[in-house]
């Protein structure tokens, strides 16, 4: 049983308590994120009780150290500190909920050459290719991405819907993704041929863009995995496309609406980097 830190009316935290955590997250997101945000907090609940730590006394200096000390769980300090934010704000602890850590490392962004050799490889798929040009040109998250429907993307009018936002596409977009979608459509075929199916696959499967033969919608681990064989990830992808808006003259106002976020700190950051 964890009893741990003390709270501001002077309670103990203990198991119940992180038990009503986990359910508080789940209701507030996805299941893959509520259950890394539960087990941070398991983490950093021992930490502060390891450390004679009090919640309500928590500095970022604090944070920062906890962070440094899990490097070996392969989560991103992004990941790490938005969990803890939220602990914080399920405590009411505004110590916590205000925390800004800043690991002092670079922001690690690919230039556009890089991206070119990255979709030059000889062994890169077209669903990786897509996956790239979707958030490094486009700016989407993961969530967008495995959400995306065929009917989400208009070529008569060359726009894509991501949200409430319709963005212009280009050839390259248009290249990608008609081989993305004929490679598919011959996964799918093998995959009827197999089980004597002859219905036509694109009556018959679902509608979402990046999904499995026999119509199963990707999950994000999927997405992450791909991009991973890549040495590279959806927030790397994103933050370059940021940096290539910047540079390319874009204010930052305009990159926060086209980002979909509202995360200023984290754009004037890379506006830095791009200085």
């Amino acid at each position: 049983m964890l009893v741990i830190l003390i709270l501001k009316g002077g309670k103990c935290v203990g198991k119940n308590e992180i038990t009503d955590f986990d359910k508080y997250v789940s209701e507030r997101y996805t299941t893959t994120i509520a259950k890394r945000f539960g087990t941070i907090a398991k983490l950093f609940n021992q930490y502060m009780c390891d450390n004679g730590l009090k919640a309500e006394a928590v500095t970022e200096q604090d944070i920062k150290d906890f962070i440094s000390s899990k490097e070996k769980l392969r989560m991103t300090e992004y990941l790490m500190c938005s969990a803890i934010k939220c602990y914080g704000e399920y405590l009411g602890l505004n110590n916590i909920i205000g925390v800004d850590v800043d690991t002092g490392k670079d922001v690690k962004v690919l230039t556009r050459s890089d991206i070119d050799n990255m979709l030059d490889r000889h062994d890169v798929t077209y669903r990786q290719k897509l996956l790239v040009k979707l958030s490094y040109t486009y700016l989407f998250k993961k969530s967008d991405i495995i959400n995306l429907k065929f009917s989400d993307i208009d070529f008569d009018m060359r726009t894509i819907r991501r949200g409430d936002l319709i963005l212009d596409i280009d050839d390259e977009f248009e290249i990608m993704y008609k081989d993305y979608y004929k490679d598919l459509m011959e996964d799918i075929a093998r995959w009827q041929e197999t089980r004597r199916k002859k219905s036509r696959p694109e009556l018959k499967y679902s509608n979402h863009v990046f999904r499995t033969a026999n119509s199963i919608k990707l999950s994000i681990s999927t997405i992450e995995q791909d991009l991973l064989r890549l040495g590279t990830n959806v927030k790397v992808l994103r933050d370059s496309g940021k940096v290539d808006l910047l540079k390319n003259g874009h204010t930052v106002a305009e990159v926060l609406e086209l980002a979909g976020t509202d995360n200023y700190d984290a754009v004037i950051k890379l506006y830095k980097h791009v200085l």
